[in-house]
């Protein structure tokens, strides 16, 4: 399995397999970093620092990894309300791995 380039996201691990479900029927917003873009999901890092799981079905466009995104819900649809490639920038002196590249260096 190959792994999406760092590109902006931001340093650290991210662990996507403990990311919390979107509320399709919250009336807020999600703001983050795309950390991981699959065929069923889109995970973001939140404003609180803990990864977000998008269900990409209810999405029109898809987010790309490393964009900084705000990921609203409307009648329970995705939507892109900001997209940026502008991101935080990282921290210093962290090892950048998502869990799809651990998962890949296990395989190996």
């Amino acid at each position: 399995m190959d792994s999406e380039p760092q590109g902006m996201n931001p340093r650290g691990i991210h662990r996507l397999d403990t990311a919390r479900d979107a509320d399709p029927n919250t009336k807020g917003e999600y703001r983050g970093a795309v950390l991981h873009v699959d065929k069923a999901n889109i995970y973001q890092l939140g404003s609180d620092s803990q990864v977000v799981r998008h269900d990409r079905d209810r999405f029109k466009e898809t987010a790309h990894v490393g964009e900084g995104a705000r990921i609203g819900y409307d009648n329970g649809r995705g939507v892109m309300l900001h997209r940026s490639a502008e991101l935080t920038p990282p921290r210093a002196a962290v090892t950048t791995r998502t869990l799809t590249q651990t998962v890949t260096n296990r395989e190996r």
